[in-house]
C-alpha cells in the first residue's frame, strides 16, 4: 500500500500488508488500520481450515513512525471495516452470532484503545450496527435496533429495512440518536461536527435516497439533496460533502435505468455556503473519498478502472 502527498504528488510511505487477502483500511498521520482475512491453508475438505466460512477478518496496524505492523485482534470471529481516529479505532465485530445463524452475522460496534490496548463493546441495543465512523471523540454507526429481523445485515441499501443513526461520545460513554425516521438511514460518514448519510425518508418506495447532514454542535439539519434521484455512499471532509448521483445517468457501467445510460458523476457540496457543484465527466463515477481541499473518486470503464484526484473547487 502506497500513501501519497497529494500536494507534492511522491509516495509518502510503502505500507507492507500483512500476507493475507486485505481489504477496509484507514489512516490518520500515525497509523494505518485495516481489516484482512486469512487465505485457506488446506485443500482437505474434511479440515476446518479448508472452509471459507472459518476464514474470519482481523485488524492489524501499521506504525507510521515505528514502522511496524501489529494484530489488534486474534479470534474465532470477524472483525471489519476499521476506521481510526487518534488512539482508537472502531470496527464491525460479529462475536455475537451463533453458530446456527451463519452466514448471517450479528454486527456489533467495537471501540479500541490503542495506548492501553483495551476494547469495549459500545453499540449494545438489539439488531445489527454497521458501517462505523470515528472522529474529534465521537463514533457514528447505522443502527437496526428498529428492524424487525434481529439478524438482517445492516448496511444494505433496502429502504423500508428501517435502519437508523446513532452515535456514542467517548468521553462521557453515552450513546445518543442522531437520524431515527420511519424509513431508512443509513451509510454514515463523518467529519465533526458533521454527519453526512444516505436518507429514505423522501422517498422510500423508489430506491431513491437523499443526502442528509446534521451538525453535533448546532443540531442543524441540511437537506443536501431533496429529490426523486438516487444519491448515495455521501463522504464528508470539514464542510465539503460528496457523494454519487444518478440525475444524469445510472452507476451500473452496462445496464440502462428507466432509459438513462450509465453516466453516474459525483457531486460536492459546501455546507458553509449551500452550494453544490457537479466535479466528474461523461462516464460511471462512484465517489470513494473527500478531505476539505480533495476528491478522490474511481472511473468506471468497463475493462478497468481509473482512479482520479481533484481538489475542491475553489468557488463552490
Amino acid at each position: 500500500m502506497r500513501l501519497l502527498d497529494l500536494n507534492k504528488n511522491e509516495t509518502v510511505k510503502e505500507v507492507p500488508l500483512t500476507p493475507h487477502s486485505y481489504y477496509q483500511y484507514d489512516f490518520n498521520h500515525q497509523y494505518v488500520v485495516w481489516s484482512a482475512e486469512d487465505i485457506p491453508t488446506s485443500t482437505d475438505p474434511q479440515d476446518p481450515m479448508s472452509d471459507p466460512n472459518n476464514i474470519k477478518g482481523d485488524i492489524y496496524l501499521y506504525d507510521l513512525a515505528q514502522g511496524e505492523v501489529k494484530r489488534i485482534t486474534n479470534d474465532d470471529y470477524d472483525q471489519i471495516a476499521p476506521k481510526i481516529w487518534s488512539h482508537y479505532l472502531v470496527w464491525m465485530d460479529d462475536r455475537a452470532t451463533k453458530k446456527e445463524e451463519w452466514p448471517q452475522q450479528r454486527w456489533k460496534i467495537y471501540l479500541y484503545d490503542i495506548d492501553t490496548g483495551k476494547e469495549k463493546l459500545i453499540s449494545t441495543a438489539p439488531g445489527q450496527h454497521s458501517d462505523p465512523v470515528i472522529d474529534n471523540g465521537v463514533v457514528v454507526w447505522e443502527d437496526g435496533r428498529h428492524v424487525d429481523d434481529p439478524i438482517l445485515r445492516g448496511g444494505g441499501n433496502v429502504p423500508k429495512n428501517n435502519t437508523d443513526i446513532y452515535g456514542y461520545d467517548i468521553a462521557t460513554e453515552k450513546e445518543f440518536p442522531i437520524a431515527t425516521g420511519a424509513y431508512k438511514d443509513g451509510a454514515p460518514d463523518l467529519s465533526y461536527p458533521w454527519v453526512v448519510w444516505e436518507d429514505y425518508n423522501n422517498d422510500p418506495d423508489l430506491y431513491g435516497a437523499d443526502i442528509t447532514a446534521y451538525n453535533l454542535d448546532t443540531h442543524v439539519v441540511v437537506p443536501v439533496t431533496h429529490d426523486k434521484i438516487r444519491q448515495m455512499t455521501p463522504q464528508v471532509g470539514g464542510s465539503v460533502v460528496a457523494w454519487t448521483d444518478e440525475r444524469r445517468g445510472g452507476s451500473e457501467s452496462d445496464v440502462f435505468t428507466n432509459g438513462k445510460k450509465p453516466n453516474s458523476d459525483v457531486f460536492v457540496y459546501d455546507l458553509n455556503h449551500n452550494r453544490e457543484q457537479r466535479i466528474s465527466g461523461e462516464k460511471v463515477d462512484l465517489v470513494g473519498g473527500v478531505s476539505e481541499h480533495w476528491v478522490a473518486y474511481g472511473e468506471d470503464m468497463q475493462l478497468h478502472w481509473t482512479i482520479h484526484v481533484k481538489r475542491v473547487p475553489g468557488n463552490l
